[in-house]
């Protein structure tokens, strides 16, 4: 079968998807795939957070005597937030919480 033996019906359609334009560009799909697999590889490269659960009393109790600055943030009994520091300063508790929005980000490797 050539080119020319295509039917009426073949070549409408043909038309149709030329006027169309590109329906599924594959190279753009394949680079939007591509950027969106090494996003996720970024992702699994961040470092772990802890995900064993331990009690509120042995956290603060194994921080006792160990810290020299601390913001703690939590829910208490209640279910209400608290949040209680050891800076008076706004600026110094906004700095604490960067850095460790920074730290638990920071690639594995660092």
């Amino acid at each position: 079968m050539s080119i020319n033996d295509a039917t009426p019906e073949a070549w409408d359609l043909a038309r149709l998807i030329d006027d169309a334009g590109p329906v599924l560009d594959l190279n753009a799909l394949h680079r939007d795939l591509q950027a969106k697999n090494d996003r996720a590889n970024e992702m699994n490269n961040l470092r772990a957070l802890p995900t064993k659960t331990v009690s509120t009393d042995k956290v603060l109790t194994d921080a006792v005597g160990q810290m020299r600055e601390v913001i703690v943030l939590g829910f208490d009994a209640s279910g209400d937030f608290y949040c209680q520091t050891s800076h008076d300063g706004s600026a110094d508790i906004l700095w604490l919480l960067e850095l460790a929005k920074k730290k638990l980000f920071e690639p594995r490797d660092k």
